[in-house]
């Protein structure tokens, strides 16, 4: 917990509520400096009480003369600054293999969910606050989760989604930060990108950005992933000679 001297002399962290704070910008040799001086004026002083008042008086005004212009020697200034708290996106994988049910006896996404509810009690003890904006992958849906609502913004949500388009995701992530960039963008995903890019070639979006990219796993970490050929299709009649055209398609469920 921050004291009076950390709000006075230092440059701390921003408490609660958020907004505007001011500090008065001091370094230790001046510090140390005037607690030096401090100490040789009221020995002056205590030196001469047994003196008459007049003695009294010109000490105490020595005193404080000494004062002032060590004071206006380091020209101390009061700066005003605004505490705006990290914002961090958060894409939330709502893909159909999301459903998946693990050994823990949950869906991917209500462990996703819980994760995001869990860790958000813990965020709200930080002085500084943290801003979570989440944005679904695979619905276009975006919330943000406000500090101390157990993560209510998102818990309709539901993972129905056919594909995995990260790109469209974090494509939406990035063109919403129109005031900054964010501080951070995190992936909460099993891994199954299907229907577009990669985890890979989103962090690289990211990284492009400026922007530091996290992926966040959900699932077990062994087994093998849910492949299938949806369909085939192809030449009915080939002939000798003839190059024959056959197009298949893979889908892709799990990790």
């Amino acid at each position: 917990m921050a004291t009076w001297l950390d709000n006075l002399f230092g440059d701390g962290e921003f408490g609660e509520p958020l907004g505007f704070a001011w500090r008065l910008q001091w370094d230790a040799a001046s510090l140390v400096g005037l607690i030096l001086l401090a100490a040789a004026c009221a020995a002056l002083i205590g030196s001469s009480r047994g003196g008459e008042r007049r003695q009294r008086v010109a000490a105490w005004m020595g005193a404080s003369a000494a004062v002032l212009l060590f004071l206006m020697q380091l020209r101390p200034q009061l700066e005003l600054q605004y505490g705006d708290p990290p914002r961090i996106a958060v894409l939330l994988d709502d893909s159909s293999s999301m459903q998946q049910v693990d050994s823990q006896g949950e869906s991917r996404f209500a462990t996703a969910k819980q994760l995001l509810s869990s860790e958000r009690r813990n965020l709200t003890a930080w002085r500084r606050r943290l801003q979570l904006h989440v944005f679904s992958v695979a619905n276009e849906k975006t919330a943000t989760i406000d500090p101390g609502d157990d993560a209510k913004a998102i818990a309709s949500w539901a993972p129905s989604g056919a594909a995995s388009p990260l790109e469209a995701a974090v494509n939406r992530a990035l063109s919403a930060a129109s005031v900054r960039p964010w501080d951070a963008v995190i992936l909460v995903s099993d891994g199954a990108a299907t229907g577009g890019e990669s985890i890979s070639e989103a962090a690289r979006r990211c990284a492009a950005a400026g922007t530091p990219f996290f992926a966040v796993g959900c699932g077990p970490l062994k087994g093998s992933p849910n492949i299938a050929v949806a369909s085939v299709s192809g030449d009915r009649v080939a002939y000798l000679g003839d190059v024959a055209t056959v197009e298949a398609q893979i889908s892709a469920a799990g990790e």
